[in-house]
């Protein structure tokens, strides 16, 4: 068993295979370059049908000679994912083990596929030679991250003896019929000339992604305005003079905190580096393979022009990405001080309150004050001197009934004059103290209560 082999069996004793109805189909590309004619077929492949497309039999023959030249182009086999059937978190690839066999082995494509597939990570992509009967393949490998709605992964055999690509595209779709690959395979059956060559389908899905990021960005761009616009982060915090009086108590913080959060999720999602790596790939995949087999100078540069315009795109988006994340990091800051302001004006009034309340206790503790000496002494003179009845029917008051108030009113000036001097006993013993009519015991003691 080779190192290969021992590889392509660890990356299939990690995978789950599940025979899922996806949707199956073919993408043929076919050009004979003495007479220019061209073939395009685009057809669904039933499940029991792979192993006879991919032995090319009966009615999967390819194009006849013409003029003692073979046809050259592309094979491609295409699996569409519905995410309700797979989860591109998992382990699970939508084929059964004898199937993933026939196809490594007769795409002639990369043994480590299964294994990076099993990895699940993205994988911008790497080049690898590939034994078949005929001499050396070059093989492609590369991976997208993994999205719910927009996940790819690819595998190519480039042999350059035949100028025949070969290759799996499995790609998931969120919901609907169409995919995001579509507008790729739209953009391969219109570059029949290139079609062959193995660098044309990873420059089109590296221009897939670039939009892919471009989308996400703008998308995202309006959501920020829309939460800005929403609750006014930026507007009241920076362009009014007292931004606490321009906030309103309805505002829900916590939903503004959490798309924040989710809006900064995106932004660190990992479809950028993916993007930039993919497009350094691009380059070198067309370098190194323009070495080994010398295609149409034309071609690659075209190519190369088609990927540094994309890079291009995609800087400029990475840099859009980076200038919004400074902005969530701001607004951040803004929503963390207003909620700080928000809560410091409720705390403000709950204390308004509770001062009201604490002078409405005082209120009652006065009236309590007042009644309270009364209501003792009147609990005092109710008893049998001060009062009698006459037969039970009525009742006769005592010639010492003022003795009552003689007692209750001083008793009543002298409780509240003691209340009141207990409420300011800090500024008249401070006054006192000022004027010196105590002693150093005395002020001691000042200091003391002034503590306590």
């Amino acid at each position: 068993m080779s190192l290969n082999d021992l590889l392509y069996e660890k990356g299939c004793s990690e995978l789950q295979f599940v025979e899922y109805p996806h949707k199956l189909r073919i993408l043929e590309i076919w050009i004979h370059p003495d007479s220019n004619d061209r073939f395009i077929i685009e057809e669904s492949l039933p499940y029991d049908c792979i192993e006879q497309w991919l032995r090319q039999k009966g009615r999967y023959e390819p194009p006849k000679e013409s003029k003692g030249c073979k046809p050259v182009g592309l094979r491609l086999l295409i699996q569409q994912w519905q995410i309700a059937h797979f989860n591109p978190g998992s382990r699970v690839l939508p084929f059964a083990k004898s199937t993933l066999d026939n196809v490594i082995n007769l795409l002639y494509l990369p043994k480590s596929y299964p294994h990076d597939f099993a990895n699940g990570r993205h994988l911008p992509g790497r080049l690898e030679r590939v034994d078949t009967l005929t001499g050396k393949n070059i093989g492609i490998v590369l991976q997208s991250p993994k999205f719910i709605a927009s996940f790819m992964s690819l595998a190519l055999s480039f042999d350059p003896i035949s100028n025949i690509t070969r290759g799996f595209l499995g790609h998931v779709t969120g919901n609907g019929v169409n995919g995001p690959i579509d507008p790729v395979l739209e953009d391969l059956k219109r570059m029949v000339d290139y079609s062959s060559h193995p660098v044309l389908l990873p420059a089109l899905a590296f221009g897939l992604w670039c939009h892919i990021l471009r989308d996400d960005c703008t998308n995202i761009n309006w959501q920020l305005r829309d939460i800005q616009g929403r609750t006014g982060l930026m507007k009241d915090y920076l362009r009014q003079t007292n931004a606490e009086e321009n906030l309103p108590l309805y505002v829900d913080f916590d939903k503004i905190h959490s798309e924040l959060v989710e809006q900064q999720q995106y932004l660190s999602s990992s479809i950028s580096d993916f993007v930039f790596e993919l497009g350094e790939f691009c380059l070198v995949a067309l370098s190194d393979i323009g070495e080994v087999q010398k295609m149409a100078a034309k071609r690659d540069t075209e190519l190369k022009a088609y990927i540094l315009q994309m890079q291009r795109m995609a800087k400029s988006e990475l840099q859009h990405k980076d200038r919004m994340l400074s902005r969530v990091d701001v607004q951040f800051k803004v929503l963390y001080s207003l909620m700080q302001q928000r809560d410091s004006r409720i705390n403000h009034e709950i204390a308004v309150e509770t001062k009201r309340d604490s002078a409405a206790m005082k209120s009652i503790a006065l009236l309590t004050m007042v009644f309270l000496p009364a209501t003792a002494v009147a609990t005092i003179f109710s008893m049998s001197p001060f009062f009698s009845s006459n037969s039970g029917l009525d009742i006769v008051t005592s010639s010492q009934f003022w003795i009552y108030w003689a007692v209750t009113v001083p008793l009543t000036v002298m409780v509240l004059i003691m209340f009141l001097l207990w409420l300011e006993r800090g500024r008249f013993l401070k006054h006192l103290a000022r004027n010196g009519r105590f002693s150093p015991l005395a002020k001691h003691f000042i200091k003391s209560t002034k503590q306590t």
